[in-house]
């Protein structure tokens, strides 16, 4: 067996230690040619579109998933529509520490390179750009390696409170929508140099504040309401970003304290307050202080204002002759948004079943009986102001199932 495996290992390390083959390093000077592939420019660095290059652009669109196949010397082109004050997010499909990410260079309508926010991602996940107005934009993509095989395209808005991971960088919208002071907080109970950053795209911060403590960082700053603010976040490890004061969400707690108790008069300044709250992201409804107390105030003026629904009356309960079932009927009420039908085989009614009828009909046929006597009745009910309000349940009638 060694004469033979001496040998055989003798012939392995010279093929190893030998010259690549012609093909193999043409591939791996591809691999290199990729790495620092940059397309042609003019002598302003720029490169330009051509009307054939704009023609040819594949549509793309917020939510989508673009498969890419990058070649050596090569790029796409594609064509983004955007609204007015619309951030976005270009997510590489994998990034790798020398290769493997996407590079971005972003065009107006009329082909004119335009540099927006964060377009190199060196620093953060993601190119962010932002759109000053509503048009459609061209994006000339080109790749530092051939493992990338799609790049996606989210909102990059702040809405809601984010908890997601990092190994670097990460930034965020954010469109207030009134003026007055916000405070963000991000924490990070792994990564203790976690920071963040609020910077303007097209508006004013005063009285800008950071404070930074061990796993936790947070900033306050008067915002104008309508303008774009990008939120910067670095982290690396899993972080918590969250909205912890809103002036939009401290005008709706003023708005709900001012109502003080509920009142058969007050109704529609409980509506306004609602439709004040749901205007807000869900970040800044979180932010509320007083929000439970709105639903208080909710149900309290249901309660006062309720609707009175009438009780029913059962015109009969009738066996069928074949298969064990049963068919009820009643009078219907005015108003009423269904009907509940209680049965069982207790005359008091315990571990009945209820089945729920359509305010269409006024009967119901009850299925799988058994060779008992059963007991039935039924009552409406009605909604009002998201709430569900029952009648006094009919007199009980009785079949007997043979």
């Amino acid at each position: 067996m060694r004469k033979y495996l001496f040998p055989l290992l003798g012939v392995l390390f010279l093929a190893v230690l030998a010259p690549m083959s012609v093909d193999a390093r043409q591939a791996e000077d591809a691999k290199v040619d990729l790495f620092y592939y940059y397309p042609s420019t003019d002598e302003n660095d720029n490169y330009k579109l051509t009307a054939a290059e704009m023609a040819g652009a594949q549509a793309i669109s917020v939510g989508s998933t673009v498969n890419v196949d990058f070649r050596v010397d090569d790029f796409k082109v594609y064509k983004l529509s955007l609204a007015a004050n619309q951030v976005v997010r270009f997510n590489d499909a994998k990034n790798g520490e020398e290769q493997g990410w996407v590079s971005y260079c972003f065009y107006n309508s009329a082909g004119e390179r335009k540099y927006y926010y964060n377009e190199y991602t060196d620093d953060y996940d993601g190119a962010v750009i932002y759109s000053d107005k509503a048009e459609t934009y061209y994006i000339l993509a080109y790749s530092n390696s051939s493992a990338v095989s799609y790049f996606s395209i989210t909102d990059a808005s702040f809405r809601e409170n984010v908890t997601q991971k990092a190994n670097k960088g990460t930034q965020f919208a954010f469109v207030p929508s009134v003026t007055g002071a916000y405070t963000f907080n991000v924490k990070d109970s792994n990564y203790k140099n976690v920071s963040m950053s609020i910077s303007a795209v097209n508006g004013e911060i005063t009285d800008y504040k950071e404070t930074e403590g061990k796993y936790t960082s947070s900033v306050s700053a008067n915002l104008t309401a309508g303008k774009t603010y990008i939120l910067s976040v670095y982290s690396n490890g899993k972080y918590t970003l969250t909205l912890t004061k809103s002036a939009a969400a401290d005008a709706v707690a003023a708005q709900i304290a001012r109502i003080g108790s509920a009142t058969t008069s007050n109704g529609a300044a409980i509506d306004a307050a609602r439709a004040a709250f749901n205007a807000l992201t869900p970040a800044e409804q979180k932010a509320v202080s007083n929000a439970a107390t709105l639903t208080a105030l909710e149900n309290q003026y249901a309660n006062l204002t309720k609707p009175s629904v009438a009780k029913v009356k059962i015109k009969k309960v009738k066996a069928a002759k074949k298969g064990k079932k049963a068919t009820v009927t009643w009078k219907k009420i005015s108003g009423a948004a269904g009907y509940q039908v209680t049965y069982g085989t207790k005359k008091s009614l315990k571990k009945a079943k209820t089945v729920t009828v359509n305010a269409s009909k006024s009967k119901a046929v009850i299925r799988k009986l058994k060779n008992k006597k059963y007991y039935v009745r039924v009552r409406a009910f009605k909604t009002y102001r998201g709430q569900t309000f029952y009648g006094s349940y009919s007199k009980v009638k009785k079949v007997t199932i043979r």
